[in-house]
């Protein structure tokens, strides 16, 4: 699942220029997850080419150290903000450390797994 928050334009620059180094290596899968599902909201199917080409080529900057045009940016980082809401709901306090978000995030994940089962 993934939700995208509508934010001011001005909330929406934070992506850095490049991917955090853990996740530089994996710029292009996250670009490609992101078009993936950008197209999926976009309601535009693999078969419409010129669709597809435009939508594309509005998110997109080969040149861009992190791939991004700055719409791109702008759109990737609305789902930054919605994913940190989802993620915010999850929790009773904000988690201070990373022992009690990884913690509050398995019982979290296995509670939604128990259910579906």
């Amino acid at each position: 699942m993934s939700q995208k928050k509508q934010v001011p334009v001005s909330d929406t620059a934070e992506l850095i220029a490049n991917f955090p180094e853990k996740y530089s290596g994996r710029g292009r899968l996250l670009v490609g997850l992101f078009l993936t599902r950008e197209l999926e909201e976009l309601g535009v199917t693999m078969d419409e080419k010129r669709a597809v080409h435009r939508a594309i080529s509005s998110l997109v900057s080969p040149d861009a150290p992190n791939y991004l045009s700055d719409d791109g940016v702008r759109e990737f980082n609305k789902y930054a903000h919605g994913g940190f809401d989802v993620l915010m709901d999850w929790f009773d306090d904000r988690p201070r450390t990373i022992d009690h978000f990884v913690r509050a995030y398995k019982r979290h994940v296995d509670t939604k797994l128990r259910s579906l089962v």
